[in-house]
């Protein structure tokens, strides 16, 4: 695995926290900024013509869909899913679950699944490392652990940075 690769990988997974920040006290916080989207146990879609800074999913799924561009795409237990004509500017990456580049959508940089796989079509392009790492000793896999060391992240407030009134 190609070190810059990994180094993608880990500080993709820090765009949980970024846009903003996390404080691991009792109470967490995520600020996300308004261009961002974030969803926690169900599934987001980027739809066409849409352009996004970061798209963050815990718990579900991300779609892509083809002509919509997203800066940075992160999902948390789920399926990472670029469809035909889908930009991602920077870098892909599903933790506990599969990046999926379909036709001739495009990753700028890394496409990255720690704990599945990345599965991606002849006609798509990848600008940088291309990295699916799954492993499996016993009952437990790279993926359970990666979804346990999480779970604290359920209870994260989101909050919209510069937001006014309610």
């Amino acid at each position: 695995m190609h070190p810059s690769a990994v180094a993608a990988a880990l500080a993709s997974f820090l765009v949980l926290a970024a846009p903003g920040t996390v404080r691991a006290e009792k109470e967490c916080h995520v600020e996300v900024g308004p261009n961002d989207r974030v969803a926690r146990g169900e599934s987001l879609v980027v739809r066409s013509g849409e352009r996004v800074e970061n798209a963050v999913v815990l718990h579900g799924d991300l779609v892509v869909e083809g002509g919509a561009v997203v800066e940075k795409a992160v999902v948390v237990g789920g399926t990472l899913t670029l469809r035909p004509g889908a930009q991602v500017r920077e870098n892909a990456v599903a933790l506990g679950g599969d990046v999926r580049i379909e036709g001739d959508a495009r990753v700028g940089k890394d496409a990255v699944s720690l704990g599945g796989q990345v599965r991606q079509a002849a006609a798509s392009r990848v600008g940088g490392s291309v990295v699916g790492l799954a492993l499996q000793g016993g009952s437990s896999s790279l993926a359970r652990e990666i979804l346990k060391g999480v779970a604290n992240l359920d209870d994260c407030q989101v909050v919209t940075k510069g937001a006014t009134g309610g």
